[in-house]
């Protein structure tokens, strides 16, 4: 590949050499082409909105995106490239909510200038902004409308240690830290996954994460734009209402290349049917990258024995582990091999060593997938955490990294950056590492990602600090002591699962109603953290596992918990969630008009997937109430839409929130679809 200094060299050199070929496809639904932008149009466009923003305040500063999955996102990223500023990508809230307060506090860390957004999503959080000074404050820059006044762009003197973007990592309720990322950082990283992967210009991209999540945008947007090559977009409740939809565009486009973490992969198997799978042809797949989880032999094994007969190869399947901290990728698997798996002794990978078994024998083995070995330039070592000395071949320890895809550090946090992306080893003060905070062991030069130092909970790919999730709970219901809680996640049947272990208030004790407490529990966390709580025990007062210096020990929950020898238990609700299938219908054949009917078929499928008895769902309790995470609920507006025949909005479970507002939505879409099959036969009959 040509040598050049950022990104936008290279946008500059695909408008020049393949101006009028496709660039990014954003699909509507996940299906059809609804936005679609040429590299011409991209830097064309992109060039007029770093001109606005170089008119409206100096190089370098923070600008905050707010978008949904689309092109104005592309845009609006790319526009800071050229302008030289600082991108700081954020999720698009709700109106109200958690996610709004977290939209705030990362606008405060940032200092943020200006907010790139779209005329839509202003309109709809106008009163939201009126609520937040840090935001409204803000001028505001609309990728989807003219500037009202011509500006002429200038090409910023962008060095290799300028800052591209902030990526915020954690935070979800406390304050987010801001993960500094160069140009020199992105430059090298994707010249690595360039390497590994194999791909060039000719390569086909579908991606359905998250933009302003670093898989998606940098493994996919900039990845895709760095190539040369073209990216197809669609938005996360596409492929959460219906997982077909992923897999069909990867057949329809051809596709070479499309990452996912662990779970999305487990969900096409179970919810792609045999007819389904029939139609479509994966052979072009040949990077199916799973990363951002922990990677499950189970899963890749399965994934690639269903998706045989649709052309998809064992050897496609492309391991990887990388965070925010080092860009992206700092260990990946290389293309045309298949996963490396280690069978480990179970008893002794507890003790912290892997001792490899010839067979694997579930009674007291563990399949360990490898993540593959360290990128070019990048040193990858073992580390006991408490020595500060490097492990030998097959001792399980901290990984820490150094090299060029290794961020700058936490934005204004220099005591946290010191911390983190400053480690020495005990018998080399001049090195510096990040430390990842990841357990693992090296053997013959792989790398197995075996569990976390950090406390840290990934579910479905998104990190959640404890402490806020913690926090959330304790502030949302006075029976519930301060500083008194754990959270922790649990591998439920090979998926992450969220467990809470909370004290209840003495006073609350005689009086408690204990299934109101789990309900106002599972409500704060469905609210603030779109996530289902597995598992919920409550305690007496001052029986959670402490330190002697009153610091939470979760891993001790942990294994309590899975025992079932707390002491001071006073209420347990464990509640596993089922997971949506394309082919478990809904309702078979004509939907009624009945709304008894309406209801009855409704509440069926809620009593599946929340595991719960149907008499106990209530008509005008919110459904979120009984624990019905972001996932699983999208996934039902996609079976809602599937036996209407028409598609329905991914938010239609929060905008019908109880079982009566749902089926009186269900009944007025029924009845208007017979309406209209009615007059079209009475105007045939005419």
């Amino acid at each position: 590949m040509e040598e050049f200094e950022s990104l936008i060299d290279y946008a500059d050199r695909w408008a020049r050499e393949k101006g009028e070929c496709t660039a990014y496809v954003m699909l509507r639904n996940g299906e059809e082409p609804e936005d679609v932008i040429t590299y011409a149009g991209l830097v064309r466009r992109s060039r007029e909105v770093a001109a606005r923003l170089q008119s409206m305040v100096p190089g370098g500063s923070r600008v905050l995106l707010v978008f949904n999955s689309g092109i104005d996102f592309v845009v609006g990223f790319v526009g800071c490239l050229y302008a030289g500023m600082v991108a700081v990508p954020s999720n698009n809230p709700k109106p109200t909510g958690q996610h709004w307060q977290r939209l705030c506090a990362v606008a405060e860390d940032c200092g943020a200038s200006v907010l790139l957004t779209t005329s839509l999503n202003l309109e709809a959080a106008r009163e939201s902004m009126r609520e937040s000074p840090a935001i409204d404050r803000l001028p505001r820059v609309c990728t989807d409308e003219p500037a009202t006044a011509r500006s002429e762009w200038q090409r910023p003197a962008l060095q290799a240690d300028s800052l591209a973007f902030l990526q915020y990592t954690s935070g979800s309720t406390g304050t987010p830290k801001g993960v500094m990322v160069t140009h020199a950082n992105l430059m090298r990283n994707a010249e690595a996954m360039r390497e590994r992967f194999g791909d060039d210009g000719n390569a086909v991209l579908v991606n359905w994460l998250p933009l302003f999540h670093d898989l998606g945008l940098i493994g996919n947007v900039l990845q895709s734009l760095y190539l040369g090559a073209q990216c197809y977009l669609m938005s996360p409740h596409a492929f959460l209402q219906q997982p077909l939809r992923w897999l069909r565009a990867i057949s329809r486009f051809r596709a070479t290349t499309s990452t996912a973490p662990n779970f999305a992969y487990e969900r096409c198997v179970a919810a792609i049917s045999p007819e389904e799978r029939a139609t479509l042809d994966l052979s072009t797949w040949k990077i199916a990258l799973t990363g951002a989880e922990p990677i499950r032999a189970a899963t890749i094994e399965a994934f690639s024995r269903t998706f045989a007969e649709c052309g998809f190869t064992h050897a496609s399947t492309f391991p990887a582990y990388g965070l925010a901290e080092g860009t992206l990728v700092v260990v990946t698997a290389t293309h045309d091999s298949p996963p490396v798996e280690f069978i480990a002794d179970a008893a002794a990978l507890q003790a912290g060593r892997a001792v490899r078994q010839e067979e694997y024998d579930p009674r007291h083995c563990v399949r360990v997938v490898s993540s593959g070995h360290a990128i070019r330039g990048t040193q990858v070592i073992i580390v006991d955490p408490t020595t500060r000395l490097r492990c030998a071949d097959g001792s399980i320890g901290e990984l820490w990294a150094r090299g060029p895809g290794i961020c700058a550090g936490y934005w204004q946090r220099p005591a946290d950056t010191e911390l983190i992306f400053g480690a020495r080893l005990a018998d080399d003060e001049q090195s510096r590492y990040l430390r990842t905070g990841d357990l693992a062991f090296a053997w013959e030069e792989e790398i197995y990602i075996t569990g976390r130092l950090k406390e840290l909970i990934i579910i479905r790919g998104q990190n959640f600090l404890p402490y806020d999730i913690e926090s959330a709970i304790q502030l949302a219901d006075s029976r519930l002591r301060r500083d008194c809680g754990a959270a922790f996640s649990l591998d439920v049947d090979g998926e992450e699962s969220l467990v809470i272990v909370q004290e209840i208030e003495r006073t609350e004790l005689r009086r408690l109603d204990a299934p109101a407490v789990c309900a106002a529990i599972r409500r704060a966390v469905a609210e603030a953290f779109d996530l289902h709580v597995f598992g919920i025990i409550l305690l007496k007062p001052t029986t959670l596992p402490k330190t002697s210096s009153g610091k939470i020990r979760r891993q001790m929950c942990r294994q309590l918990f899975e025992a079932g020898t707390f002491a001071g238990e006073v209420a347990r609700d464990v509640r596993a969630l089922a997971s949506t299938t394309a082919h478990a219908a809904l309702g078979v054949g004509t939907p009624p008009e009945d709304p008894a009917e309406v209801r009855r078929h409704l509440v069926a499928r809620l009593a599946v997937l929340l595991n719960m008895d149907a008499d106990s769902i209530e008509d005008e309790v919110a459904i979120a109430d009984y624990g019905l995470d972001s996932s699983l609920a999208v996934g039902m507006s996609g079976e809602i839409g599937r036996w209407l025949g028409a598609e329905q909005d991914p938010g239609l479970l929060w905008s019908c929130p109880t079982v009566n507002a749902l089926v009186e939505h269900v009944t007025d879409q029924i009845r208007m679809r017979t309406a209209r099959q009615e007059f079209v036969l009475e105007s045939v009959a005419s």
